[in-house]
């Protein structure tokens, strides 16, 4: 099942935020750390805004096990998977005991569904080199990777009508 995420989920998406942005186990901060980070704080940060969309997937019983959000950041602070102020960027992360069921896939199709009501043009993410399955995921949505840096690709995805008859 999928929700829309409230203020009573921060904390859950707070564990998402930090399992997207520290993907490797073997290397990342604790986690109040890793969260203070403003580089990493800034995509919770005064959430939700205005045309932002929270995705949480839950099991039978309403337990939260991923979620997937998209905000929008500006040229004087943009995040990793930065393009361009019209431009969201997505965060999108399942527990690690409940993935491989799909949920990824569902939430993202979610989003760019959400992102094309909107009228957003393309959507964008960054994905650590550490994390191969949620660019395999990226990649079957149709990201296309438009950067690349020692610790991540940064991809885009175009939303616009003409692109899916080129």
């Amino acid at each position: 099942m999928l929700r829309f995420a409230n203020k009573d989920d921060m904390p859950f998406l707070k564990w998402m935020l930090f399992e997207a942005s520290y993907s490797d186990p073997d290397h990342r901060p604790s986690f109040d750390l890793g969260l203070s980070d403003p580089e990493v704080a800034m995509y919770l940060e005064g959430w939700p805004q205005p045309g932002e969309i929270a995705l949480i997937a839950t099991n039978a019983n309403n337990t939260p096990l991923g979620a997937g959000w998209y905000r929008l950041f500006t040229s004087d602070r943009p995040g990793f998977g930065f393009i361009d102020e019209q431009t969201p960027e997505v965060v999108l992360a399942v527990r690690p005991d409940a993935r491989g069921r799909g949920l990824g896939t569902r939430l993202l199709e979610s989003l760019i569904q959400a992102a094309k009501k909107q009228g957003h043009r393309k959507i964008s993410l960054a994905v650590e080199h550490t994390n191969p399955g949620a660019r395999r995921l990226y990649e079957r949505s149709g990201f296309t990777e438009v950067d690349r840096n020692e610790g991540e690709s940064k991809m885009v995805l175009d939303l616009s009508p003409s692109s899916a008859t080129d």
